[in-house]
């Protein structure tokens, strides 16, 4: 039996990231991956992991059943994931376990996956217990799914896990620029360590995971909440009637017009004719 469809690439994927980010991944340190990665160390044989082995066997049905609740298409990819490199820093890569498509679904299964667009987005299926916490799996592979975005480019993803044999839950994660950013910093940093064959400084590397807020308060005995509140309500609809009557007069404004006028109130449209002002 194979480890994995994963190809051991000895570069840095979305694995390595979570051990670089946390010091900690399912007990995997920084050392044992520059262990790993300088081949003083071979990697661990997940052959026989089961957690490991019912996630990829997982994971078609998982994305399956995640287009059946969404609506939204995905790709996976059979036996062997594609393999993705960043732009500029070719040992930062990413293998997917799919590509969610939530533009016409004109592809065919030879042209998959690819060329992206915006609606594109990273896949990523995971089996738990039945009693994990959707939150504290978001928390987990943050890093992954940040690291992923930062090698593709693209702006989303979603993470769908399935839990014990009855539930599924998944939930979308925005691209991250600044944790991105640190990410890759501390990558870089750890892959020089790896190129020089000198051990990485294990505390250097963490970067935090930002929380994602699921608290509801109430703030309605906060005299500075209730007094800003006040305003905001007043002022709310006045607002988005000046939106939609600033609106209506540049669409009116006809496109071989320099400057139009009337009321109290001038459009002008600049030398090129890309923007419309109403003065």
């Amino acid at each position: 039996m194979p480890d994995s469809k994963y190809v051991n690439h000895k570069m840095l994927g979305g694995t390595a990231a979570c051990v670089i980010a946390t010091n900690d991944h399912f007990g995997r340190n920084i050392h044992e991956l520059w262990l790993e990665l300088t081949g003083k160390k071979e990697p661990d044989n997940l052959s026989w992991n089961l957690r490991v082995q019912i996630g990829v066997a997982t994971e078609e049905i998982n994305a399956k059943f995640y287009s059946h609740m969404t609506g939204d298409k995905v790709s996976t990819f059979g036996d062997i994931a594609p393999f993705y490199e960043h732009a500029d820093c070719k040992f930062l890569v990413a293998q997917l376990d799919g590509i969610i498509y939530r533009d016409d679904w004109k592809k065919t299964p030879k042209e998959l996956p690819g060329p992206f667009t915006p609606k594109n987005g990273v896949f990523e299926a995971k089996h738990s217990n039945q009693y994990a916490k959707i939150e504290e799996s978001r928390a987990t592979y943050y890093p992954q799914l940040q690291h992923y975005m930062g090698v593709t480019g693209f702006e989303f993803a979603v993470l769908s896990v399935i839990l014990g044999n009855s539930k599924l839950k998944f939930l979308e994660v925005e691209r991250d620029e600044p944790y991105i950013n640190e990410l890759f910093e501390r990558e870089i940093e750890f892959w020089d360590y790896v190129q020089k064959d000198i051990p990485p400084e294990m505390e250097s590397m963490s970067v935090r995971v930002p929380e994602n807020p699921v608290k509801t308060i109430d703030m309605t005995g906060n005299n500075e909440w209730g007094s800003a509140a006040h305003e905001w309500l007043e002022y709310k609809s006045i607002s988005d009637t000046f939106k939609r009557a600033d609106r209506t007069l540049k669409d009116m404004t006809p496109q071989d017009v320099r400057i139009a006028e009337g009321n109290g109130v001038k459009v002008v449209r600049s030398d090129r004719g890309r923007q419309v002002y109403a003065t």
